[in-house]
């Protein structure tokens, strides 16, 4: 074996030898004495630094285990966790500042720090003398003055943090008065950060309490954002001096990252330039108070209405009007998901105006024309639609309903309810097919105190499109199956056939009505079609050119629309056909209204010219109404069926009838020349500048005094 000698621990090596040597010799010659020797696993060896098997220091610890081989340390301590034990180790805490300078001096004044895994740095060890500043440290930037009274929060040290490193307090001499260190000895340098040199004046003020004052601090409350952009003169924080203590600005408490915390001091959360509230009071102003795009500024391109939310992706009711803007067949598909119109995909955003006294949305509104042939099948809007859909004079283009299961509603909607309501609309091209009870273009019902006004629905092609359904049960019209609300200002021309099961109601306009239609009319084709099977008189059957079953009030209307009945072998139901109406019951009134339409069919019909069969007793039941007289011998009287007579229907020359002649109002009426039929007003501009005229939208309002061109009158 090589003997080395190391200089530094030549004596400790040495004696360990001869300790070795020492032993081994004993155990040789007791191994001789007892004539028994094991094989000797104790060879000479010389023991250096970190041999495996060896114990350098002495201290009880081999060397391949210890962690301070050259050190004794049997308590192998080791704070920082590095396996360097703390006998060796020159940074015992791992604070990142060692214990000792070069010169063997302390550095680190707190060597075995409170906190594990403290790290040493600018912020949270400012003096950089490895004491924790907010833990350990009574001077946290050893200017020799503490920074809080003993036991207390009260400050002693105005600044904790002193723009000088290693600056020391201390009066020095007087120079004109005035100190040339920290004449006050408020751990302020006197001529670099205290405007208050003698602590007279209350100048060294501290708001945020981290030991700058204010007049040098960069963040004087404290809450991450400086109060100027650095080395200018704009004004980052805009709150420098912020309400709330310990207040930090992130995007929860300050969304504009403008340094006043939103819910307490800051008056525009978004800095769009619009006031999040009416002054005093919790009236909202800025209806997205934290507008989704960030430096968004409110202006009458970006912001029309004013009301803080930014029209692009944002502003649901850009005009505030409470109607959600509708541009497409995607989002005119997507009121589906909201049917009091509240919201829009579940965003009311924009939806209020406190001028207007609007809190929320309550419906839609059209922006343009829709055409909906991307739908290929256009699923009724379920359940019962609450809210408004304002067409504001545009169209629907190019409807497709099927029906499906057979037993609900078909229509646009489903259902119209209590307090919903459509108007200014025109659909164009609308066809339903299939199986379903309560049928119509806009909707399958229409229930108490909902309303349509001024809506058009037209089929492009009357042979082949329209309304073609096998009507399970009651209510099939061009505009409405069933209605007991309020229809004004309306009118169809459809193709309406029901391929006859059994008991049903259908209309040009409306199948069965027991509510208010005023100012309405039917143009097109109606036609029943009624297959064998039908139990003889045990089913009935209500067909009429406007409507096929009243119960309600029918005024200022008319019907131009041809009705064709089919009644295949073996029908032998009751069936009552009227050029208007197909039956008026017993609560139904009808007043100032005419037909020129007319039934064509076979057996088994009760038809009338204007009404199929009157059941209302009542003398006023029919007033004022009037179907056409050619002057020729006609198979069908005024009602086919009446009890009692009723005088208040008659044949006339409806092209001669005038306002005296009729008894109508010239405000409802355009009774135009002796050749022409009479046409109805609309007495209401559809958004100001359009009028709904036989099916379509006429360029021009009339007034009462007014008579329409040639070109206008209905067909």
């Amino acid at each position: 074996m090589q003997f080395i000698r190391r200089k530094k621990n030549w004596e400790h090596i040495e004696g360990t030898i001869f300790a070795r040597l020492r032993s081994f010799l004993v155990s040789f010659f007791l191994c001789l004495f007892l004539s028994s020797c094991a094989p000797l696993v104790h060879p000479l060896l010389i023991c250096e630094l970190g041999d495996t098997g060896c114990d350098s220091d002495r201290d009880g610890v081999f060397d391949g285990s210890d962690n301070c081989v050259s050190i004794p340390n049997p308590d192998q301590a080791d704070i920082d966790k590095n396996n360097i034990g703390d006998a060796c180790d020159t940074d015992v805490d791992g604070d990142n500042v060692s214990d000792f300078n070069a010169d063997g001096t302390s550095r680190d004044l707190c060597p075995e720090s409170l906190t594990q895994d403290f790290i040493s740095n600018s912020i949270s060890d400012y003096d950089g003398d490895g004491c924790e500043d907010d833990v350990e440290d009574d001077d946290d930037d050893s200017d020799g003055i503490d920074d809080f009274v003993s036991g207390t929060t009260t400050p002693l040290d105005l600044c904790r943090r002193s723009k000088t490193k290693g600056f020391q307090s201390d009066k020095g001499p007087q120079t004109n008065g005035k100190q040339s260190n920290d004449y006050d000895r408020d751990g302020c340098q006197d001529d670099v950060e205290d405007n208050d040199d003698d602590n007279r004046d209350g100048d060294d003020i501290d708001t945020d309490g981290d030991g700058f004052g204010d007049t040098v601090d960069l963040d004087k409350d404290n809450d991450g954002l400086d109060n100027f952009v650095v080395d200018t003169t704009i004004q980052l924080d805009q709150c420098p001096l912020s309400l709330t203590q310990n207040f930090i600005s992130n995007s929860i408490r300050d969304y504009d990252g403008d340094g006043c915390e939103d819910d307490v001091e800051d008056d525009d959360d978004d800095s769009d330039g619009i006031v999040d509230f009416v002054s005093g009071t919790t009236t909202p102003l800025d209806l997205c108070r934290r507008s989704k795009t960030k430096n968004f500024i409110s202006n009458s391109a970006t912001d029309y209405d004013g009301d803080g939310c930014e029209d692009a992706g944002e502003d649901i009711d850009d005009d505030d009007n409470g109607l959600i803007e509708i541009q497409n067949a995607e989002m005119l598909n997507n009121i589906r998901n909201d049917l009091s119109g509240k919201s829009y995909n579940g965003s009311e955003d924009g939806c209020g105006d406190h001028e207007k006294g609007i809190t929320e949305c309550s419906g839609y509104e059209l922006e343009n024309n829709i055409d909906l042939s991307s739908i290929a099948t256009w699923p009724p809007i379920a359940g019962e639609f609450t809210a408004t859909l304002d067409g504001k004079g545009h169209t629907i283009i190019d409807l497709a309903i099927v029906g499906s299961d057979g037993n609900s509603p078909l229509g646009f909607f489903e259902s119209i309810g209590d307090g919903g309501g459509v108007q200014n609309l025109a659909i164009r091209e609308v066809s339903i097919t299939g199986s379903g009870k309560r049928v119509g273009s806009l909707a399958g019902e229409l229930k108490s105190g909902g309303s349509i006004e001024r809506v058009t629905i037209s089929n492009s092609d009357l042979a082949n499109g329209g309304l073609r359904v096998n009507l399970k049960s009651t209510g099939m019209g061009g505009l409405v199956g069933k209605s007991a609300g309020m229809i004004s200002n309306s009118s169809t021309s459809v193709f309406v056939c029901s391929l006859e099961q059994g008991k049903s109601r259908i209309g040009g306009l409306v199948g069965e009505n027991t509510g208010t239609i005023t100012n309405a009319y039917a143009t097109g084709n109606v036609c029943v079609d009624i297959f064998s099977g039908i139990t003889p008189g045990g089913n009935l059957s209500h067909v009429g050119g406007l409507v096929g079953w009243n119960n309600g009030s029918i005024t200022n209307t008319y019907s131009a629309a041809r009705i064709r009945m089919q009644l295949f072998a073996g029908v032998n139901g009751k069936f009552f056909v009227g050029g208007l109406v197909g039956t008026n019951s017993t609560q139904g009134t009808i007043m100032n209204s005419y037909t020129d339409g007319g039934a064509l069919g076979n057996n088994n019909l009760t038809t009338g010219d204007l009404v199929g069969r009157n059941t209302n007793t009542s003398s006023t039941s029919i007033v004022k109404s009037y179907s056409h007289d050619s002057g020729a011998s006609e198979a069908y009287s005024v009602i086919g069926k009446n009890s009692p007579a009723i005088l208040g229907a008659s044949k006339k020359d409806l092209p001669e009838l005038t306002a005296s002649s009729s008894g109508w109002s010239s405000d409802n009426w355009d009774f135009g020349s002796n050749t022409q039929y009479p046409s109805l007003r609309s007495t209401e501009a559809i958004n100001g500048e359009y009028l709904l005229l036989c099916g379509q939208i006429a360029p021009q309002v009339l007034t009462a005094s007014e008579t329409r061109p040639a070109d206008q009158q209905c067909p």
